[in-house]
């Protein structure tokens, strides 16, 4: 097979076939990257040989650790040409969506790219980065590269990289939740997403992401890696991304955000009747634990969206408290805790009413002023909204909450 208009490079099947083995990477473990047996580093040259491409960092991604685990407060933030530290990272593996990973790899020479390999530049500058996934196998495998987390989109987005494609690869967006559900990723939507190999020469691969009101993650999935002959792969770099996104989730602030008063130095209170708390103000004797916390709970009024939250149909009359967390805040959580009881008389009763989304758990414990959990209840979803009442096991000998 003669391959001519771009240079005098002749390949054949053999030797194709020797440099698709390199991209069997299932298979690409870090020994495999630094060629610690002769075949490798064999098939490592024809590599470079043919494509002048070599990996580097021992194919690891350059990953921002600190942004994957934040809402991301600007667009230009998963700006990536993989020189650097970025806010993408390989997804978790979970055999249906993502099989295999990218690996990284820099252009060392000046050299082509065979014809085979669209729609990207055949040349691409010396030392430009790429990230690769690909695969010799029977069965088509896929890769996932996730961005870090976006807290919300308040109009559409673009989403924009370049691309290489090789034998039946195929390229797709993907919008998804923030975290796997029993190690699956979870697909929100799948933007339009026409970025074929036969495109116009360095086409870019361009993506709108319509508005979407909740958090989520953006992922590029190569698939349709298989050919046991000649295998295919898929190349991707300078990814850029614009889009008028929100800084924290629209429903950490849905309900309204009024802060939960701190605790004042008034004396313990000298009956049940002290923590009652229904007008919500500084007299309240409850308090969050923990301050300035992305966890921290806030009295709320606002219903709207209430049903479509919740699920029900019932709902609080007046002011109430109200807990966000997600995947992205960090632990531990913020209590809501009342004033430090010295004692009781008789058994206590605590009642309330509450609402929980559904696969939240939530428990109400008594907790000794040195902070020993003396007993706790779970709250379950077929009982909300309650009102619930739970008897208090009070210590006899030490203050608690």
């Amino acid at each position: 097979m003669k391959v001519t208009g771009r240079s005098d490079i002749t390949l054949n099947v053999e030797t194709m076939r020797w440099l698709m083995l390199l991209f069997v990477l299932a298979q690409f473990l870090p020994d495999f990257i630094l060629g610690c047996t002769s075949q490798y580093r064999e098939e490592l040259q024809y590599l470079d040989f043919y494509l002048g491409i070599q990996p580097e960092n021992g194919g690891n991604l350059p990953v921002a650790g600190f942004a994957m685990k934040r809402y991301i407060n600007d667009p230009s933030m998963l700006s990536c040409q993989f020189s650097e530290p970025c806010a993408w990272m390989n997804a978790p593996t979970d055999d249906l969506l993502d099989t295999s990973d990218f690996y990284l790899f820099f252009k060392k020479n000046i050299k082509l790219f065979p014809l085979q390999i669209q729609p990207g530049l055949p040349d691409p500058l010396r030392d430009t980065r790429f990230v690769l996934a690909g695969n010799t196998t029977t069965d088509a495998q896929s890769a996932v590269l996730v961005s870090a987390p976006i807290a919300c989109q308040r109009t559409i987005g673009l989403l924009k990289f370049k691309y290489w494609l090789y034998n039946e690869a195929k390229i797709e967006t993907l919008i998804l939740k923030p975290a796997t559900k029993r190690n699956r990723l979870r697909v929100i939507l799948r933007p339009l997403t026409e970025c074929f190999f036969f495109r116009t020469l360095n086409d870019y691969c361009q993506v709108e992401i319509p508005e979407i009101n909740e958090p989520f993650r953006i992922g590029i999935r190569v698939h349709g890696l298989k050919n046991s002959a000649l295998g295919s792969f898929g190349m991707i770099t300078d990814i850029e991304y614009n889009a008028d996104i929100c800084f924290e989730p629209r429903l950490s602030t849905i309900f309204g955000t009024r802060a939960v008063p701190s605790l004042s130095d008034a004396s313990y209170p000298i009956s049940a009747a002290d923590l009652s708390c229904t007008d919500y103000n500084a007299t309240c004797r409850w308090s969050n634990s923990l301050s300035s916390s992305s966890s921290e709970w806030k009295i709320g009024w606002n219903r709207r969206k209430w049903v479509e939250i919740f699920g029900k149909e019932s709902m609080p009359t007046g002011n109430f408290f109200y807990q966000y967390v997600d995947s992205v805040s960090k632990k531990p959580y913020s209590l809501l805790r009342s004033e430090l009881i010295p004692c009781t008389s008789t058994v206590a009763t605590f009642t309330f009413r509450y609402w929980l989304q559904s696969g939240t758990q939530v428990q109400v414990c008594t907790v000794t002023v040195s902070n020993v959990i003396v007993s706790c209840v779970y709250l379950s979803e077929i009982g909300v909204p309650g009102p619930i009442s739970i008897d208090i096991d009070a210590p006899s000998d030490e203050s608690f909450r």
